[in-house]
């Protein structure tokens, strides 16, 4: 299965931990729509799934970094998820 994560402000959140309610169900809404999307994409060559972290200052400025162990998993990947 694809690895999500979280960071906000360069620390790792963990959406189970979160006592905001609100914020953990958002989290949790982003995470299983990464999975819809890109939950199943493995590299062809080595059978490898991406690594995706959410990184920002706050939830609503977060963006994304894919990565992988081949260029064209990456590639594949982040262009699911535009």
């Amino acid at each position: 299965m694809v690895d999500i994560s979280f960071k906000i402000n360069g620390r790792r959140v963990n959406p189970n931990s979160l006592g905001n309610a609100l914020q953990r169900a958002m989290f949790e809404s982003v995470r299983k729509a990464i999975i819809k999307q890109v939950g199943a994409i493995r590299c062809p060559q080595h059978g490898q799934a991406a690594k995706i972290v959410y990184k920002g200052r706050s939830f609503d400025k977060l963006s994304f970094e894919v990565g992988g162990c081949c260029e064209a998993l990456i590639e594949v990947v982040k262009g699911k998820l535009k």
